[in-house]
Parts: structure tokens; C-alpha cells; sequence
């Protein structure tokens, strides 16, 4: 679809528009889907998989910020970016941001523990 590259594709909500991130030069940016010249939306540097678009926006991860990151707004009328809330450990890198169908509720993926377990399965015949 992209010309110049792009990951992570998401369609606006009223098909004009295909939404999606790069990593050089870093952020979020839109095509028409009819055709048409790549604009960039934010210019804020977002992993792949950290940020949803919205009717009115894009929500995303911000790991700039610290200690552990924030989740901000970014609104397409007013071009202005608002601070959610700042997350209490670090986002996880594979863990990604989804918003629920109504609107109300933020999931991510989060570290807890920078460890890893050794499983013994008995009577595993």
C-alpha cells in the first residue's frame, strides 16, 4: 500500500484513510486509500505496536517519558497531545496498546518481572 515503507496498519473509521508507523523518520502517518502523497501525523517516536487509533485520535506509549512511560493522546482536530496517566512499571516491549469497542478502557502489555522460571512436569507420559 505505502510507497515508502510503513508497519502496523490501521484503516480510519470512515475508510478515507490508512494509518500507520515507521521508524525512519519515526512516528505515526497517514495515506489516502484512494491514492495519494504519505503525511506525517506525530512526529513522537512509538514502537510499532504502541498506539490505537481512535475516531478522534491516536492513543500511544510514550517510553521517553520517565521513569516508566505514559499513555498520551493525540487529538486529529487539534493536533494537541494529553497526557493520560504514567505507568506505574515499565511497558512491555512486545506487550502493544488496544482500546475497548465503547471507548472507556486502555489495555497494554507491562514488565513485572525481569526474571525466568525453570518448570519441572512430573508424570508428563
Amino acid at each position: 500500500m505505502t510507497t515508502n515503507g510503513g508497519v502496523y496498519a490501521i484503516e480510519s473509521d470512515d475508510g478515507r484513510f490508512l494509518y500507520y508507523s515507521k521508524p525512519f523518520p519515526a512516528g505515526i502517518w497517514k495515506m489516502p486509500l484512494k491514492g495519494g502523497e504519505e503525511t506525517q501525523v506525530l512526529d513522537q517516536s512509538v514502537l510499532w505496536c504502541d498506539w490505537v487509533l481512535t475516531r478522534t485520535g491516536i492513543y500511544f506509549i510514550d517510553k521517553d517519558f520517565k521513569p516508566n512511560g505514559r499513555i498520551e493522546f493525540f487529538d486529529l482536530g487539534s493536533r494537541e497531545t494529553t497526557p493520560i496517566f504514567s505507568l506505574e512499571k515499565p511497558a512491555s516491549d512486545f506487550g502493544g496498546l488496544a482500546i475497548s469497542p465503547d471507548g472507556r478502557s486502555l489495555f497494554y502489555g507491562q514488565t513485572d518481572l525481569d526474571d525466568s522460571y525453570n518448570m519441572l512436569v512430573k508424570n508428563f507420559r
